[in-house]
C-alpha cells in the first residue's frame, strides 16, 4: 500500500466538476492510502508521501496575492514526498509563476489538458525534463452518471431547447479566448429568432452549483461548444493588470474596446486550447450536442455523434433544420455515449491510473481505498466507527442548534456541553479530546472542513 497525499482547495461552493476532479483519487486509487488536505486546514508536519498530487483549483490560486504564503504552508508536505504531480488549467494564466513553482519544487510531472505550445508556458519545465501528459479537465465517472442520472427528463418532455453556461475569458488572453462564449450567445440569438426557448448565458452570477448543473441539464434538449482556452498567455500576470486597470477608468467598455486599446505586449502567442468536460456531462445525461468541428476525442464524429456547426455559421439554416427532427437528434444524443462514456480512457479511473503509473505508486494488493483526515490526531483518537458517528452527529448537532461557539468554549475550560442523553457516553472521550472535537466543529461552522466529510458525511437533513 502507498501513500498518497492530495493537496487542495476545495470549498463548500466549489463547482460539482471541480470535486469530482479532485475526489477521484479517493475513489479509484486502489490497495493505496489516500489523505487529502486542505490547504487553508490544519497541515500536517509530518506526511512522508509516495505520491502528492495537487489539483487543479489549489494551483489557480497562484493568480491571487497570498500565493506565497500557500507555498510556503505547502512546502513540507512536498518536500518530503518521493513523487510530486501538478494538475493544472488554465496554464496560459501567470504562466511563469506555475513553471517556477514546478522548477523550485522539483515537480515530476504534469498532468495537463493543454498539450501544444507547451515550450512556451513552461521554458524551464521542459527543458528540465519534466514529464507532460495530458489531463483533460473532466472525465466521464459512472458513480457520478448513478448519482445524477435521475435528472434526466425524457427528451421530448424536456423544457428547455437549447442550453449552456461559459466562462466568457478576459481579453488578454486572445481572440480565441471569446470565441466559445461568442458561438454561445450568437447561437442562441439565432434559435430565439427561430422560437426556440434558450437559457444560455456568460455571466458568472447564473453558474450553477452542486446537483443545479445536472438538473439544468438533465432538461435540456440541446448544447453548443467548441474547445476552450486561449491563444495568448499572460506569463506574470502583468497582462491582466492592464486590463484591470483600464476597466478602473473606463468601467463600460466592452470587451471588444479593450482589446483594441490595452498593449497586450508580452504575452505569448500559440495554442492552448482545451477539451471540456461538458462533452461527457452532456452525454451522461442524454443532450444532443451542436459542436464546431474539431479534435475532441477518439471516436467522436459530426453529424453521428454530434451537430457539427461551422464557425462562420454557414450551415446554421442545415442545424436548425436538424434540430427539428426530434427522433433523430436523441438518436445522436444517445449515440455520442459510445465514444464519450464507453471509452475506458474518458473515465476518472483511468486517469487516476495514469498517474499512479507515472509514480510507481499502483499496488494492487487491495480492491479498496482508504479514506484519512488531514487531522494528524485524528485517527490517534478515533478508535472505532461508533465514536466517529458519535462525532458526526455532535458537531452537527451543535452547528443545527447554533451552539458551536457555546461547545468551544465549555470543551476549552474542560468541560462538556452535553445537547442530550445520548451524548452522556461520550462526555468522558470528548473532554479527554478537547482539542480534536474543538478543532471539528470550527471547520464544520467555517464550511472549510471538505474532505473530511468522506470519511464522515454530514447529514444535518436527517437530524
Amino acid at each position: 500500500m502507498g501513500q498518497i497525499t492530495v493537496l487542495h482547495a476545495l470549498r463548500f461552493d466549489s463547482r460539482a466538476t471541480t470535486s469530482h476532479h479532485a475526489l477521484c483519487f479517493g475513489r479509484y486509487s486502489e490497495g493505496n492510502r489516500v489523505e487529502y488536505v486542505n490547504v487553508f486546514g490544519l497541515i500536517p508536519t509530518q506526511l512522508d508521501s509516495d505520491v502528492v498530487v495537487l489539483t487543479y483549483e489549489l494551483l489557480g490560486l497562484r493568480n491571487l496575492p497570498f500565493w506565497s504564503s500557500l507555498v510556503k504552508r505547502m512546502s513540507p508536505i512536498l518536500r518530503q514526498s518521493k513523487y510530486r504531480v501538478a494538475m493544472p488549467q488554465d496554464d496560459y494564466s501567470r504562466c511563469a509563476v506555475l513553471d517556477g513553482f514546478i522548477s523550485d519544487f522539483d515537480i515530476n510531472a504534469v498532468f495537463s489538458p493543454i498539450t501544444r505550445d507547451l515550450h512556451l508556458l513552461y521554458p524551464n519545465s521542459v527543458t528540465a525534463g519534466v514529464h507532460f501528459e495530458e489531463a483533460m479537465t473532466g472525465y466521464f465517472d459512472p458513480q457520478i452518471r448513478d448519482q445524477y442520472g435521475h435528472f434526466a427528463k425524457p427528451f421530448k418532455d424536456r423544457t428547455i431547447d437549447l442550453g449552456q453556461r461559459v466562462r466568457h475569458l478576459p481579453p488578454q488572453l486572445g481572440l480565441e479566448a471569446g470565441k466559445k462564449g461568442e458561438l454561445a450567445i450568437r447561437f442562441a440569438d439565432e434559435a430565439r429568432n427561430r422560437g426556440l426557448t434558450c437559457d444560455v448565458s456568460t455571466n458568472p452570477a447564473e453558474v450553477f452549483l452542486g446537483d443545479g448543473w445536472f438538473k439544468f441539464l438533465g432538461n435540456c434538449r440541446f448544447t453548443v461548444s467548441r474547445r476552450g482556452g486561449a491563444s495568448i498567455a499572460d506569463p506574470k500576470g502583468r497582462l491582466a493588470d492592464r486590463v484591470r486597470r483600464f476597466q478602473l477608468r473606463h468601467p463600460n467598455a466592452s470587451m471588444g474596446e479593450i482589446a483594441k486599446k490595452v498593449s497586450f505586449r508580452g504575452g505569448k502567442q500559440g495554442d492552448f486550447s482545451a477539451i471540456s468536460p461538458r462533452l461527457f456531462e452532456s452525454a451522461a445525461l442524454g443532450v444532443c450536442q451542436i459542436l464546431e468541428p474539431d479534435e475532441y476525442v477518439e471516436g467522436l464524429d459530426p453529424w453521428k455523434h454530434y451537430i457539427p456547426l461551422k464557425q462562420d455559421f454557414s450551415n446554421i439554416d442545415e442545424v436548425f433544420r436538424v434540430m427539428q427532427d426530434t427522433d433523430r437528434c436523441e438518436a445522436i444524443a444517445l449515440a455520442s455515449q459510445i465514444p464519450l462514456l464507453g471509452n475506458p480512457k474518458n473515465t476518472y479511473k483511468s486517469l487516476v491510473e495514469r498517474v499512479l503509473i507515472a509514480g510507481s505508486a499502483q499496488d494492487s494488493s487491495s480492491e479498496f481505498s482508504h479514506f484519512s483526515d488531514s487531522s494528524n490526531d485524528l485517527g490517534l483518537t478515533v478508535s472505532d466507527d461508533d465514536t466517529l458517528k458519535w462525532i458526526q452527529s455532535y458537531v452537527a448537532r451543535t452547528f443545527v442548534k447554533r451552539k458551536t461557539a457555546q461547545a468551544t468554549r465549555f470543551l476549552s475550560s474542560g468541560s462538556f456541553l452535553k445537547l442530550d442523553e445520548s451524548d452522556t457516553a461520550m462526555a468522558e472521550w470528548a473532554e479527554r479530546n478537547a482539542d480534536t472535537l474543538i478543532r471539528w466543529m470550527e471547520a464544520f461552522e467555517s464550511r472549510q472542513l471538505i474532505v473530511e466529510s468522506l470519511m464522515v458525511p454530514w447529514t444535518i437533513a436527517k437530524l
